[in-house]
């Protein structure tokens, strides 16, 4: 495929995909081609057979309408109401053409360099002063790289117009392309003559002489000739190699976007390093010298410095260094670096600011070493090595949403698959682990003290880690689904639901605490209110015990014997009962049972003393 045909394949996928953006129906307001609510798209042509394509928008300004008869500069009490205006502005896009009325496909059209801006309406909205109207061309005033777009140009355009008439400032026209473009080439065709006109003149002046042999004798040198830079290989990229951005394969990058790197792995700065202190050699003096010094112990000369050509060598190398500083130090002001993404390599190169044809290889890797990839939209991006997972390439990258979309459509060509991750996925996360150990705590708490509350307390935990990881999109949430099925399952889960663990438990408590008895011991001081006798109770032994209940039964078998003796005389009586002698038996009864219960009362207490 020929560059040309390559750069027009550029051109209409790259517009194609722009306008689909621009004119989409959807608002999405994370999108990376919206428009602010003050620009509206009106009418768009494309036609790829001629390799045109004009975008026309609307772009809403605010004006104060200034009153009638009022003074220029007067005062005004107040803030005056402003009024909406509408200017109408088109974007030219499409490839130059050739004398033929052919197409030119060349690096010298977008989105290599900037569209073409022109004024459709709304020139009587700017202020006075103003040299631009309705038809004229408007400049877009950024540094173009193709990493921009429509929408980047049309916004540089609306922002200044929109302040130069809210602020009452002049706008300016710009002169035509097509008018510089034929003023240049008027130039080089006056040049063209003229310098065939100087070489002739001095090709007259030449004297013989100077064509005779010892005119071919090469003066002395004490400068090193200038290489030739070798043509930059895609399969073995070097530090410092210079590559043709229109030549192929660099104009079928992926994308190529404005970068500042602001930290680097360890293992590149080394590599860096390295190559700098290759590249970094003194000058040396190539050549013979004419005016050696004779060699002997007393040359001062000689022993010092070397030769006069040698010394006079390194006057002008070191001259020469301190010019090469300056000349670097001026190109890293008119530098700047980009990320290039190929189907094979990441680079980060460096190029001219105002000329984006050329650029230098400050580090390149293959995409395959990649391993991760972090961003912040219209902010930074980091990429993470396998070399070093740990210590990741960061660069500073308006378009870093964009260039991490570029990066994934060429993992994905690769049949690299990744997941998408963002700050509210990783807290969800991290509290789906805090979750998953403070279950772990809990069922280890679970089995010395049981309860149908915790096992409510450990389920709910369990749905809420499922819920975060799958709210996350990690497929640990299947694993805490099964874990929470086996933990149901457990015997003393299992249990503890049913009730059986209680009266299990209660049964056991009752079987197996036996209460011990209690030892009583008398006081040993007096508690009562009666004054008790200054004496020491005899110590009474068992036997004593013993004795005094047989003297005691003794005693009541003895008061049986005398009331049978008494009861045996008034049955063999033969008086006749008196009227009052019945009660005095019943007395006597009574008096005997109360005996007998006393008696044993008293045994009783023996008994258990």
């Amino acid at each position: 495929m020929a560059s040309s045909d390559r750069t027009a394949e550029i051109w209409s996928t790259r517009l194609q995909r722009e306008l689909l953006a621009l004119t989409s129906v959807e608002d999405d307001k994370d999108h990376i081609e919206t428009l602010p609510n003050f620009i509206k798209v009106t009418d768009h042509e494309l036609d790829i057979t001629k390799a045109v394509c004009k975008v026309s928008f609307d772009i809403e300004v605010e004006y104060e309408e200034k009153a009638e008869g009022a003074e220029e500069g007067a005062e005004t009490e107040g803030e005056a109401a402003l009024k909406t205006g509408h200017v109408a502005l088109t974007l030219d896009a499409s490839l130059p053409k050739k004398a033929d009325g052919s197409v030119e496909a060349s690096p010298t059209s977008y989105p290599f360099q900037k569209p073409i801006a022109l004024l459709k309406s709304g020139a009587e909205l700017f202020p006075d002063g103003s040299t631009i109207s309705n038809g004229d061309y408007v400049e877009i005033d950024c540094d173009w790289t193709p990493s921009l777009h429509l929408n980047d140009a049309v916004l540089n355009v609306a922002l200044k117009m929109r302040e130069s008439i809210r602020r009452g400032e002049p706008y300016s026209r710009t002169a035509s392309p097509k008018a510089s473009m034929s003023a240049a080439s008027a130039f080089a065709s006056d040049l063209m003559p003229n310098s065939k006109k100087l070489s002739a003149f001095f090709s007259s002046l030449k004297s013989p002489e100077f064509t005779s042999p010892a005119a071919k004798k090469k003066p002395l040198s004490i400068t090193r000739p200038k290489p030739k830079l070798p043509k930059a290989d895609p399969d073995n990229l070097k530090i410092g190699d210079i590559i043709e951005l229109s030549e192929e394969p660099w104009n079928r990058c992926a994308g190529m976007y404005s970068c500042k790197a602001i930290r680097r792995p360890a293992f590149m700065e080394k590599t860096m390093a390295e190559v700098a202190a290759q590249n970094a050699k003194p000058g040396e003096f190539a050549g013979e010298d004419e005016n050696e010094v004779a060699s002997g112990p007393g040359n001062y000369m000689k022993l010092q410095a070397g030769g006069i050509a040698k010394v006079a060598g390194s006057g002008f190398a070191g001259a020469s260094s301190m010019f090469k500083s300056f000349t670097a130090q001026a190109k890293s002001v008119l530098e700047e670096s980009f990320l290039m993404i190929t189907d094979e390599l990441i680079i980060e190169l460096r190029s001219n600011k105002f000329n984006v044809a050329t650029g230098t290889v400050t580090y390149s890797l293959p995409i395959a070493l990649l391993a991760k990839l972090k961003f912040r939209r219209q902010e930074s991006i980091s990429l993470f090595f396998k070399e070093a997972p740990d210590d990741p390439l960061i660069f500073m990258c308006p378009q870093s949403a964009l260039c991490v979309q570029e990066i994934q459509t060429v993992l994905k060509r690769h049949g690299v698959k990744g997941k998408h991750t963002n700050a509210a996925t990783q807290r969800a996360i991290q509290m789906a682990l805090s979750l998953v150990s403070e279950i772990q705590t809990k069922e280890k708490a679970l089995a010395n003290s049981p309860s149908v509350e915790k096992v409510d307390n450990i389920m709910d935990l369990y749905r809420q880690a499922a819920e975060k990881f799958e709210v996350a999109g990690d497929p640990r949430h299947e694993e805490v689904m099964t874990h929470m099925h086996k933990f149901l399952a457990k015997p003393l889960v299992i249990s503890i639901l049913d009730g059986s663990y209680a009266a299990k438990n209660k049964a056991r408590t009752d079987t197996s605490n036996v209460p011990e008895g209690e030892v009583l011991e008398s006081a040993r001081y007096d508690d009562d209110d009666h004054d008790d006798e200054t004496r020491t109770p005899a110590k009474k032994s068992v036997q004593d015990s013993i004795q005094l209940a047989d003297d005691i039964l003794e005693e009541a078998k003895m008061d049986l014997m005398n009331m049978d003796n008494d009861l045996q005389q008034i049955l063999s009586s033969d008086h006749s009962p008196s009227p009052g002698s019945d009660d005095g038996d019943r007395d006597a009864v009574a008096e005997l049972d109360a005996m007998l219960s006393a008696a044993d009362k008293e045994l009783e207490d023996i008994m258990a003393s």
